[in-house]
């Protein structure tokens, strides 16, 4: 966990410069499965963004799984920036439990008397070797205050999370291995993606999520709006 907002946007920038680097070695090397076969669940705090911050992602996501088939492209439902989760393992081991969600949903609600929607200025979809994201730069310590704010709150309940390394916005996972040489029409695509802009996220959403090869799925138990 980032202990102080400089810490955590120097380790942000740092991830972000990552993606530049790793961009390079897809060039050249192609991209890895990164979704395991047993594939993966846990549960979920996220920032729901506006349509019309989803709507342009999720339509260029769209065309990046048409370059890339076997790609799993996230629709605008959801696209989401992560406050943290938790308890991940593969699906067939993961059942989300009541409790473990009113815990959440009770730290989210103690929270929410004080924050406002953390504004995020998010930048052109840059992509690694497994995952294309949106990278995101909170605007003020908004986004570093809910998330720290978050965690500590249900620590005091007695679960221990990992805060976020970033506010980025992930719209593609690569499921499987592709060549390079198979990868021109991605290529080219990527080259010409767009800026998303500014964010002011509407909602808190807890629940849990099934990840596999085929699909990305969430499963909303209790939805927050936030004060703008």
């Amino acid at each position: 966990m980032a202990k102080t907002y400089k810490e955590f946007m120097d380790n942000m920038q740092v991830q972000y410069a990552g993606f530049e680097r790793n961009a390079e070695v897809v060039r050249r090397e192609g991209l890895k499965a990164g979704i395991k076969p047993e594939g993966l669940g846990g549960y979920f705090v996220i920032l729901r963004h506006p349509d019309s911050v989803t709507e342009p992602v999720a339509e260029f996501a769209s065309k990046v799984k048409r370059a890339v088939p076997s790609a799993v492209a996230y629709d605008k439902t959801k696209l989401h920036t992560t406050i943290s989760d938790y308890d991940l393992k593969p699906l067939a081991e993961f059942s989300p439990e009541k409790g473990v969600l009113d815990v959440f949903s009770s730290a989210v609600r103690k929270i929410k008397i004080w924050i406002n929607s953390p504004p995020i200025n998010f930048g052109n979809l840059v992509y690694n070797q497994t995952t294309a994201i949106a990278p995101g730069i909170p605007a003020g310590r908004g986004f570093f205050d809910v998330s720290q704010s978050f965690v500590e709150e249900v620590g005091r309940r007695g679960i221990e999370l990992r805060s976020p390394w970033g506010a980025h916005m992930t719209s593609v996972r690569f499921a499987e291995a592709v060549s390079a040489d198979r990868l021109e029409d991605f290529f080219s695509l990527m080259r010409d993606a767009p800026a998303v802009g500014r964010s002011v996220p509407e909602y808190i959403d807890v629940g849990s999520y099934r990840l596999s090869k085929e699909t990305f799925e969430f499963d909303l138990y209790e939805r927050f709006k936030i004060s703008v």
